[in-house]
């Protein structure tokens, strides 16, 4: 099973983009599940 980012839905992708900028992205994981970032 791919783990990779591409099999994330653009808008997780989009959101991953913004908490890039902004230095959130430490706070947040990637549920693949769920297809949603969650707060760790």
């Amino acid at each position: 099973m791919p783990r990779e980012w591409f099999v994330a839905p653009i808008r997780v992708i989009d959101e991953v983009i913004h908490l890039i900028q902004n230095g959130n992205i430490l706070d947040y994981k990637y549920d693949a599940k769920q297809q949603q970032l969650l707060l760790k």
